[in-house]
């Protein structure tokens, strides 16, 4: 009920920056929230030139493998934490060890360089990255990812010219949306 209202409201405010992003980019922006196992897009934002064939509003992508799962991942408690990835893990044991490194590393990465990576996990022909966004008013957190084809969109274009604008565009949100409760991390 009002928690879906509260996300479209969150849409509404993310959208021209999203759309800001993309262009800028050329990359494919796209907000969204957990559902179960999977993110669920929410509002999507795409370039004049899609290189790939793209995901809509209600697509579902995996959690532990896309850089927008992972930036998710990497902004709730530890509990909650290990509780989903004790989830994922039953779902598929043998991919498991591999799905945890990258995890890890992508926790890492959020707390270093303020985004999650995905080059080439989900899909081999995909590279993205994500940050998590706070909304507020007692919403779980959600994530922005910028992605597209790999032959595209380098880990050092979106590293490099996309990572610093999309940390901003979170910021903008967040202060948009009066959710700002501390400091976030700030490119150096």
């Amino acid at each position: 009920g009002s928690a879906m209202l509260s996300k479209l409201d969150v849409r509404q405010i993310a959208r021209p920056w999203m759309e800001e992003l993309s262009a800028f980019g050329k990359v494919e922006v796209a907000l969204g929230t957990r559902d179960r196992l999977s993110m669920i897009y929410v509002e999507t934002c795409r370039n004049a030139r899609p290189p790939t064939p793209s995901l809509d509003v209600g697509s579902r992508i995996p959690v532990a493998t896309t850089a927008m799962g992972r930036a998710w991942l990497s902004a709730i408690a530890t509990s909650e934490r290990e509780e989903f990835l004790e989830r994922v893990r039953k779902r598929d044991d043998t991919a498991w060890p591999q799905t945890r490194r990258g995890i890890e590393r992508a926790i890492h990465e959020h707390s270093t360089l303020g985004v999650t990576c995905s080059f080439g996990e989900w899909q081999k022909d995909i590279n993205g990255i994500a940050c998590a966004i706070q909304p507020g008013e007692d919403l779980p957190p959600m994530a922005i990812s910028c992605g597209g084809s790999a032959a595209k969109l380098s880990p050092q274009f979106l590293l490099g010219e996309v990572r610093p604008r999309l940390i901003a565009v979170v910021a903008r949100i967040e202060d948009a949306l009066g959710a700002r409760a501390g400091p976030r991390w700030r490119p150096r």
